[in-house]
């Protein structure tokens, strides 16, 4: 079971300042923020989105998530929790058959497929500190494709 705090969303202590480009990524689509430390608020962003959206879920990436096997039993994990038992099979696959052996791109297909099945067109998924996953390195790209 991953860290509760690692998939928890901030939560604004102070009325949340409007930015456009809040506004935007509530509006629905994919957005991707690549910004500098505070330029965005992670909290107007959260506050916003549970305005806006049915669902949030906020997951924060670390250094560990770099490895594509913590990366996956994370996500598959939050999958879990948006759909009890829906594709418990994945998160046991994820733990069991590392990539390397049974292939890492069987792994995060289905785990977009899950995430595609368990997200609504109302629900958000934001992943904080997506700067750990670099281009440099085999995990972005598994989760892109």
């Amino acid at each position: 079971m991953p860290f509760t705090a690692k998939s928890a969303a901030p939560r604004a202590s102070t009325p949340a300042v409007r930015q456009a480009v809040v506004d935007d990524a509530a509006a629905g689509g994919v957005t991707l923020f690549a910004a500098p430390p505070g330029w965005l608020r992670t909290e107007d962003l959260a506050a916003v989105l549970r305005r806006e959206r049915e669902r949030v879920l906020w997951v924060r990436l670390g250094p560990e998530d770099r490895d594509p096997g913590t990366l996956l039993v994370s996500l598959a994990a939050v999958v879990e929790r948006l759909q009890p038992g829906s594709d418990q099979e994945l998160l046991e696959l994820a733990r069991r058959r590392p990539g390397p052996v049974a292939g890492w791109i069987p792994l995060f297909s289905r785990l977009g497929a899950a995430l595609a099945g368990a997200l609504g067109p109302r629900d958000a998924l934001v992943l904080e500190h997506a700067d750990h996953l670099d281009e440099r390195n085999l995990t972005l790209g598994l989760l892109g494709g």
